[in-house]
């Protein structure tokens, strides 16, 4: 993160800001921390509990507590929308979006539900609109009764994975590219990708090129529309708007286990 970068240290599940000489606690931290992330603007970390909390800039609502006003303290982000107690978070994402304001926050409860809140514009509600501004409580994404997510990945658009193997993208204004829907993509609402029948075990991305992972340990890849490069399947490869087995033009030695990409690069491990 460019104002709060976020340690764990994992022996002792304390939580520091590393944006300074000295890794410092920041106020208000939980005394048992599970997990940390970070954006540009603002941060989150989960606790022990599950519980969910956020720090420094809030312009966009990207804390989820209620307003627009920053904090210097880690708070908590507890109800939704509509009032409703939120269930323990297991992933919580702090990201970017393509319309400024920018800053948006997604997470993942510990029963599969999904929420995204601050910037929603470009349709990454999943609700049918266009999303807002500053959404200053969690939305939560409505899926097909059932559905199980149990991982995020967010940016100018939205890609979820659930417990099926399935890959769900939204958001992004409609753009074909970023979407790996086709043609016609279903940009309101979540809509299953078509990866061929194969069954998705990680997700990577969430704007420019992104990846699903499958079981058999081939890549699928979407986006590219001006980055081919950056998917890696330039110079031969050919970029479309529906998501694509790339495996034959990444070279890789041996079957990737996870991937992750990041605003200028792409990595898996093997």
């Amino acid at each position: 993160g460019e104002y709060v970068t976020l340690g764990l240290n994992t022996a002792t599940h304390k939580a520091y800001n590393l944006n300074n000489s000295v890794p410092y606690t920041m106020g208000g931290t939980p005394a048992s921390v599970s997990q940390v992330c970070g954006g540009a603007h603002h941060a989150f970390l989960i606790d022990n509990m599950g519980k969910g909390w956020g720090i420094d800039d809030n312009s966009d609502g990207e804390l989820g507590i209620g307003n627009t006003t920053g904090q210097g303290s880690f708070v908590e982000v507890t109800t939704d929308t509509l009032g409703n107690v939120i269930d323990p978070w297991a992933q919580i994402v702090c990201s970017a979006t393509g319309y400024s304001p920018w800053w948006s926050t997604t997470g993942v409860t510990t029963t599969g539900k999904l929420y995204v809140w601050g910037n929603t514009q470009g349709g990454n509600e999943g609700n049918g609109t266009f999303g807002c501004a500053a959404s200053k409580r969690p939305v939560q994404v409505i899926f097909p009764a059932g559905t199980f997510i149990t991982k995020v990945q967010p940016g100018y658009t939205i890609i979820a994975l659930d417990s099926s193997g399935n890959v769900w993208t939204w958001g992004g204004g409609g753009n074909t590219y970023w979407l790996g829907q086709g043609n016609s993509p279903t940009w309101t609402t979540p809509k299953k990708l078509n990866l061929g029948g194969g069954r998705a075990v990680d997700i990577a991305g969430g704007a420019w090129w992104n990846y699903a992972l499958l079981s058999t340990g081939h890549i699928w890849g979407w986006g590219g529309q001006w980055y081919g490069d950056y998917l890696g399947v330039a110079p031969s490869g050919i970029v479309t708007n529906s998501a694509a087995d790339i495996t034959s033009y990444l070279n890789l030695e041996s079957q990737p286990v996870k991937i992750c990409v990041n605003n200028e690069s792409s990595y898996v491990m093997l």
